[in-house]
C-alpha cells in the first residue's frame, strides 16, 4: 500500500450511491426507507435546531461543529437502519430499492454540501462539477424521494400466498 487514493468528493458520492445500492440490494426496501427517513428527519433537525444548540452539541463531544452534524445525521440512519433490520425478518423488493437508494444519495450529498461552511463549500462547488450540480439540484432530490418514498408506501405488498402461486 505505497498509495493511497485521495479521497475527493467524487469518490465520496460513488462510494454513498454504492454501499446505499448493496445495501437495499442485500438488505431490502423496507430498510433502505428506513435509512431514508432517517436522513429527512436528521436532515431537518439540523437546518431548523438554532446554532447555539449544535455549537453546544459540538463542545459536549469535542468535535467541529461541521463534524457533530454529520455525526448527527449519521448516528440517526443508522440507529433507524438498525431497528428496521432487527424488525423484519425477510428482505423484499430488492429491485425497487435500487433507485430508492440513488436517490437518497443524491439527496444526502447535496444537503451534506449545504452544511459545510460557505468556504468550504465555494471551493468545492468550485472545484467538482458533480458537487456543484448536486448541490443546484438538491431541492429536486428532495422531492424525489419524498414523492418515491409515498409510491413505494402504497403499493401493495406481495404476500407469501402470491408468490407460492406463480
Amino acid at each position: 500500500m505505497n498509495h493511497l487514493p485521495q479521497i475527493t468528493f467524487n469518490l465520496i458520492l460513488f462510494a454513498l450511491l454504492g454501499g446505499l445500492s448493496a445495501l437495499g440490494f442485500l438488505f431490502g426496501e423496507n430498510r433502505l426507507k428506513s435509512i431514508s427517513y432517517g436522513a429527512f428527519m436528521s436532515f431537518f433537525i439540523v437546518f431548523v435546531s438554532s446554532e447555539t444548540a449544535m455549537n453546544d452539541l459540538a463542545t459536549k463531544i469535542n468535535f467541529p461543529i461541521i463534524t457533530a452534524k454529520l455525526g448527527f445525521i449519521a448516528l440517526v440512519c443508522t440507529a433507524l437502519f438498525l431497528g428496521a433490520l432487527i424488525d423484519q425478518k425477510k428482505a423484499r423488493n430488492k429491485i425497487r430499492s435500487i433507485p430508492l437508494a440513488f436517490i437518497t444519495g443524491l439527496f444526502i450529498c447535496g444537503y451534506g454540501v449545504g452544511l459545510l461552511p460557505a468556504k468550504a463549500q465555494q471551493s468545492l462547488v468550485t472545484d467538482f462539477n458533480l458537487a456543484a450540480q448536486i448541490y443546484n439540484f438538491r431541492m429536486f432530490f428532495m422531492v424525489a424521494l419524498a414523492i418515491w418514498l409515498v409510491v413505494i408506501q402504497f403499493i401493495p405488498a406481495k404476500k407469501d400466498d402470491d408468490e407460492k402461486k406463480k
